[in-house]
């Protein structure tokens, strides 16, 4: 080959290798002239020169998102690619590749969560100090349709109604919203309108397996700031996590928010939303203020489901709770009653009053410090006429549950209540029959919880000396009772006669009587421990039998020897079925039985003066006996 040959083919060779390949978009070296391109397509374009910049226009028509992807990038060249629009005449970027320092030849992506409208591309090197006039790199455009686009803040939250169903996705960024990348991700707001009270329910699915989404729901306070009412519970949900958020609420405007935890993970593929709402005429009824009205005699269905920080400023009692409030307008027992409770659920069960200083107090309660879950539970207080609430809540505030729990009000009058204490004392005719029962507790009447269960006292006038009898029968199985009667001296009660037995059994018939003169007199009934009550009543009698004759014991028919005594006495002159009464100076009983054998064993008493009376027939014999 000649010289001349090998000349002319290098120079061939020169010629290609640094002649310039067409690039149909030039010149696009500025926004003001950018190359337009549509949504869909796949382009080639070069950076040619150093400093050569590639600016593009694409028109989204449809609210939802822009990605531009830069593929087959020349080794040689480290790209920048941008996304940008114009706000107020400025040009402003919404979007980029995420990665400052990008590598010679490495591919990008930068996609923007946009409004319909037109949108500005850049693509140059990084340092404007690369170019390859020859190798071309790949420009890919997508845009896709999100209805719900752009719903980035609380107030551009995106309406939907109150039970639907729905794909969306975490996807994109746009730096129009935030002033650093902190927030720049998208996030989803959803606005619902709820027009009665009851429970909202989002719930999301089928997260992509690299977001690990938070989900909460919001309120706009009265001062126009948001407040978090409710949330998925779990402060570091893990990637692809499912999430629930349930809130209690009024009617009004809620608002649903959509976030990757930490906002730095987007992804095209969807998650599935969910939101459904419960009606419940009961809520809210968080406090004791918010007590939902309730009648007296009733049974519903109801459930602990779901929070509302509105209520409290910690985790503490965000939870629902759910308090009842009834009118009672005559005296009796009130029963609560909680059945079927789920079984992830621990329940409380109380009674409460309002008392005169405006302050709650509770006066009954299921008697469980620590219910196990799903217990049925039940509260009695015996009460007056009034306005009494009733309050239900997990035990320790902690669970929840869609399932529902059963609850039943009654109410069972009672004219003799409220009876707790003496000068309570339901007044009662001196000769009556009637039932009554040692049922319920009311805590106002006691500082301990000694004495808060149900006590019965009686008073009744006795005009005419007579033999006052009383008799407790058909007891409760599970009662031991105490039967007493009392008078009062000097201001203080006194027990002048009793049933004559410290330790009753469970369901034993009890009697009390007493040689009674003109005045008045209490008649008391309490379970014997006070740790007991029952529904089912016992029967109550009194009696006042006139007194035909009384015989002193100084008549010579009756005789008391030796007296004064140092332990025993004989009696003579009365029938072997008499029945005596041994009292003390204040007339406390101190025994009541038959002579055994006439003889009456007087050595366990002090010494002192003591009346005695005998109960033979008609007759009543009175005496005094000095125990030396």
């Amino acid at each position: 080959m000649s010289k001349t040959l090998t000349a002319f083919l290098f120079s061939i060779v020169f010629a290609v290798n640094f002649s310039f390949a067409q690039d149909v978009f030039e010149p696009n070296n500025a926004h003001t002239n950018p190359a337009a391109l549509s949504c869909g397509n796949v382009y080639e374009a070069y950076i040619q020169t150093d400093g050569d910049v590639d600016w593009y226009t694409v028109q989204a028509n449809q609210p939802g998102a822009i990605s531009v992807a830069l593929t087959s990038v020349p080794n040689g060249i480290d790209l920048n690619l941008e996304i940008y629009q114009f706000e107020n005449g400025q040009l402003l970027k919404i979007a980029d590749d995420d990665d400052p320092n990008a590598n010679g030849g490495q591919n990008l992506t930068a996609t923007a969560f946009v409004n319909a409208g037109a949108y500005l591309i850049l693509v140059e090197d990084e340092n404007d100090n690369d170019s390859n006039p020859s190798e071309s790199y790949t420009l890919t455009v997508s845009c896709s349709v999100n209805l719900f686009e752009i719903n980035q803040t609380i107030g551009l939250a995106a309406s939907i109604p109150r039970d639907t169903c729905f794909e969306d996705n975490i996807w994109g960024e746009n730096e129009n919203f935030f002033n650093s990348n902190v927030g720049d991700n998208d996030q989803d707001w959803f606005v619902v309108q709820v027009s009665e009270s009851g429970t909202l329910n989002a719930v999301v699915t089928d997260v992509p397996s690299n977001q690990d989404l938070n989900l909460e729901i919001f309120i706009i306070e009265n001062n126009g700031q948001p407040k978090r009412i409710a949330d998925d519970d779990d402060n570091d949900a893990i990637s692809g996590q499912n999430l629930t958020a349930v809130a209690y609420v009024d009617s009004g405007t809620y608002y649903i928010h959509i976030e990757d935890e930490n906002n730095n993970s987007t992804n095209e593929e969807t998650y599935n939303f969910c939101l459904s709402f419960t009606p419940n005429a009961f809520e809210v009824n968080q406090t004791i203020e918010l007590a939902a009205a309730i009648p007296r005699d009733t049974c519903f269905e109801d459930n602990i489901w779901g929070e509302n920080e509105c209520y409290f400023n910690s985790n503490v009692g965000d939870d629902d709770q759910d308090w009842f409030l009834v009118q009672i307008d005559e005296s009796g027992t009130l029963k609560a009653v909680v059945t079927d409770v789920p079984s992830n659920q621990d329940l409380n069960l109380e009674i409460f009053i309002i008392e005169n200083n405006g302050q709650p107090k509770r006066i009954a309660d299921d008697d469980d410090n620590d219910a196990i879950s799903g217990q049925n539970l039940t509260a009695v207080a015996y009460v007056d006429p009034g306005t009494y609430y009733i309050h239900i809540e997990d035990e320790n505030n902690n669970r929840t549950n869609e399932e529902t729990y059963n609850f039943c009000l009654s109410f069972t009058p009672n004219a003799f209540e409220v009876n707790q204490t003496i000068e309570l004392a339901a007044a009662i005719p001196r000769d009556t029959c009637f039932e009554d029962n040692i049922w319920g507790e009311n805590e106002n009447f006691f500082n301990s919880n000694v004495g808060d269960d149900d006590q019965d006292w009686f008073v009744v006038q006795v005009d005419t000396a007579c033999l006052l009898k009383v008799g407790l029968t058909n007891v409760p199985e599970n009662l031991d009772l105490n039967l007493e009667i009392y008078q009062i001296v000097n201001g203080q009660p006194i027990i002048v006669a009793d049933d004559g037995d410290i330790n009753s059994n469970g369901g034993q018939a009890l009697s009390a009587e007493l040689d009674a003169q003109p005045g008045t007199y209490y008649i008391h009934v309490e379970d014997e421990n006070n740790n007991r009550t029952s529904e089912e009543p016992y029967t109550f009698c009194i009696s006042c039998e006139v007194l035909v004759k009384t015989i002193a014991v100084t008549k010579p028919e009756v005789s008391i020897y030796p007296n004064p005594t140092a332990g025993i006495i004989t009696i003579s002159g009365i029938s072997p079925s008499a029945r005596f009464r041994l009292s003390d100076l204040s007339g406390k009983t101190l025994i009541h039985s038959q002579p055994a054998n006439r003889e009456i064993d007087l050595t366990g008493l002090e010494p002192g003066l003591y009346f005695i009376s005998f109960f033979d027939g008609q007759r009543v014999i009175s005496g005094k006996i000095v125990r030396k």
